[in-house]
């Protein structure tokens, strides 16, 4: 059996295949280079791979020489999993109770420490230094962990979607990190992106209503936005990849009441509006939402199969009537 994990803007590929044991490899342009006895997780710009051989963190360089990453005090073990395109390199020491983050950098290996728990794993770095992982919380087990945002010292637990549990496996140089989070009484499991200041997002959030996907988990994020992992569709699990779509400059988030306000019957004609709310009132194609402001706005589209209770994001073109009434070209549901 193979693997392939990750792949550089040279095309060059890293993956671990088994005859009996694990060997890491490189692979580029139909050659393969084989490090034995060993795994191979991530791979930079430059050929520089990473991983771990005979329990201790290595580079694999281009050269076919080997950089031994070494070991933090008190752990026997290391594992490395991510380099970025400086070199620097993020992964975890080990022992038989613990295992500890750390960040390397020419031959100097730095304990990132924990939630406060036993358990720390640094997963992904980006140009910026940018660190992310999975840590636990005093009097948890090894398993149960959250996901973390490391930058300049300090470790940050990113939370949850309202479950358990939250993991936080690749970061891109714009800073966005993708990984999963559980979601309440822990009976489901979401993909998300994470950013410090705007916070989680779950990516089902972002596909199209009715797309028959559910997606679990992101892997990895790309600098320009792409994003890969694992769903589900009613064929079964299937690998995902998800293009960033940007949004057209004339779209306009606003409240509903900011949609009973004077000011909209003079929005150019051209302008799109984004609202949110609980659907109320159905009849037909049309239906209102309230955002909790007690001044609903009525929606008009066709076939949208809501009932009442649902929550909503609604887009579309809004009029200057009082009431305002959006006639909306997408609805996306909440619930």
């Amino acid at each position: 059996s193979s693997a392939a994990y990750r792949i550089n803007k040279h095309g060059q590929i890293v993956g671990r295949y088994v005859d009996g044991i694990g060997h890491g490899y490189v692979w580029h342009n139909g050659n393969l280079r084989v490090l034995n006895s060993s795994d191979l997780f991530d791979i930079n710009d430059a050929g520089q791979a990473v991983g771990v051989k005979n329990s201790r963190a290595i580079i694999w360089n281009p050269d076919g020489s080997i950089t031994d990453v070494g070991l933090l005090p008190g752990y026997p073990s290391s594992f490395a999993f991510d380099i970025n395109t400086h070199g620097e390199v993020v992964g975890f020491g080990w022992n038989d109770t613990e295992h500890r983050a750390f960040y390397w950098q020419n031959g100097v290996m730095q304990d990132l420490g924990t939630l406060g728990g036993t358990m720390s794993e640094a997963r992904g770095i980006n140009d910026s230094k940018q660190i992310v992982g999975i840590s636990n919380f005093p009097g948890w087990g090894m398993y149960d962990y959250h996901g973390f945002y490391w930058q300049d010292g300090q470790m940050l637990d990113i939370g949850t979607l309202g479950g358990f549990m939250s993991s936080c496996w690749s970061i891109n140089n714009q800073g966005i990190a993708v990984g999963y989070s559980t979601l309440y009484a822990d009976k489901y499991q979401r993909a998300i992106t994470v950013e410090v200041g705007p916070g989680k997002t779950d990516l089902n959030d972002k596909i199209p209503a009715g797309s028959g996907w559910t997606l679990f988990y992101a892997h990895d994020i790309s600098n320009s936005g792409l994003i890969v992992g694992m769903g589900r569709t009613n064929e079964g699990d299937r690998g995902f990849l998800l293009t960033p779509i940007s949004e057209p400059s004339n779209l306009v988030g606003i409240t509903n009441r900011d949609a009973h306000h004077s000011i909209i019957s003079m929005a150019k004609d051209n302008f799109q509006f984004r609202m949110w709310g609980r659907v109320l009132v159905i009849d037909g194609n049309k239906f209102t939402i309230d955002d909790g402001s007690g001044l609903p706005v009525e929606v008009l589209f066709n076939g949208h199969n809501l009932i009442s209770g649902n929550y909503v994001v609604v887009e579309g073109k809004l009029s200057g009537s009082n009431p305002p009434v959006l006639t909306a070209n997408a609805v996306r549901r909440l619930n």
